[in-house]
């Protein structure tokens, strides 16, 4: 048995249009993609599969869901000082991680949309505080970010 590091699976498709025509869905996550070294060897699983035209899904690093809701929940309560603190540990943290994988003008490139994402998160965040209060919108709008910056910060690694 092939061991598989926490935080991930794999989803075999099979088309009926075009007999023995499959896809492979791979998804990861959380610990999975915690660090550069858990990103470089999710890496390897992927490019050890190419020849089954994998999708490959990711969505947010250990802690970050946790992250996003402590902070939101901090600039609800009033306390937009401690959201702030917060990101930027999230924003050090992703920025660390896409210059130990990448480098040059792909991870210049891809630090721009990092930035911008947590940059409009940090908007998401004074609205959250202005308002006083966490609405479903509002929640709404912070939770597809988690995944897209592992997204950006990923998509130049190795594939």
């Amino acid at each position: 048995m092939t061991h598989r590091p926490k935080g991930w699976w794999v989803l075999h498709l099979w088309s009926n249009s075009e007999r023995g025509a499959s896809m492979i869905v791979m998804k990861f996550g959380g610990t999975s993609v915690e660090n550069h070294t858990a990103i470089n060897r999710v890496a390897d699983i992927v490019l050890g599969r190419l020849d089954e035209r994998p999708v490959v899904v990711v969505s947010a690093m250990a802690g970050v869901t946790d992250a996003l809701l402590a902070m939101s929940s901090a600039a609800a309560s009033g306390s937009l000082p401690e959201a702030l603190k917060l990101l930027r540990k999230v924003r050090q943290r992703h920025l660390a991680v896409l210059s130990a994988l990448v480098s040059g003008r792909s991870e210049a490139t891809v630090r721009v949309e990092v930035q911008a994402l947590l940059d409009s998160t940090q908007d998401v965040l004074r609205g959250i505080s202005a308002l006083g209060e966490l609405t479903p919108r509002s929640t709404d709008r912070q939770y597809p970010r988690r995944g897209r910056v592992a997204v950006e910060s990923n998509r130049q690694c190795r594939f």
